[in-house]
């Protein structure tokens, strides 16, 4: 059962819903602690399928992945082989080669 963040403190014994305030008014560090965990967790589990083909990657072993940090995001790509985590990795080069001249050309046509 998957709950919303209200739905959650709607559910939830007064004495822990005390608990919680008081960890909010201070700064909320067990609060922090416990979202940590479950990311960590979640960050861990196996990825299901493949990010280039598809294929199923549970009962695969030597699958490979890569994880993207950007500021506060992080993201995690999962690869049944080598070649399918080749070509994910060529087409982001060939993405970032565009960019600027993506970009140049725009600025140009908004000068016209």
């Amino acid at each position: 059962m998957k709950l919303t963040v209200k739905e959650f403190v709607e559910a939830i014994e007064e004495e822990e819903l005390y608990k919680l305030q008081y960890d909010l008014n201070k700064g909320s560090i067990g609060l922090k602690s416990l979202v940590d965990e479950k990311i960590k967790a979640v960050e861990n589990l196996p990825k299901k399928f493949c990010a280039v083909c598809g294929d199923g990657l549970v009962d695969k072993e030597g699958t490979f992945s890569i994880i993207f940090k950007h500021e506060k995001l992080k993201k995690k790509a999962s690869f049944c082989a080598i070649d399918c985590m080749e070509f994910f990795i060529s087409k982001i080069k060939k993405a970032k080669e565009l960019e600027p001249s993506k970009i140049k050309s725009n600025i140009e046509r908004t000068n016209v």
